[in-house]
């Protein structure tokens, strides 16, 4: 993850990360954001810990952390309504 392959995109998606990023990348995606960019992040159940990640170094710059446990949303029902 570079800053010049990031720079084209308004949006960036990492989904389920399961390797480690590097101090060079965390510095690319602050670039990236702090000049405008979007990131969305999607991480399986069990968080950063069961995908062996380090994606919290990075959010904590933006006050966000990922939890090992779930969200689970119930299906939205219109009559209920």
């Amino acid at each position: 993850i570079t800053a010049e392959r990031l720079t084209p995109f308004r949006v960036f998606m990492i989904a389920n990360p399961r390797d480690k990023f590097t101090g060079g990348e965390y510095e690319s995606m602050k670039r990236y954001v702090d000049n405008g960019g979007s990131i969305l992040l999607t991480l399986n159940e069990g968080g950063e810990g069961r995908q062996m990640t380090n994606v919290n170094e990075f959010l904590k710059l933006y006050g966000i952390q990922v939890n090992d446990g779930q969200s689970i949303r119930a299906p939205f029902d219109p009559a209920s309504e």
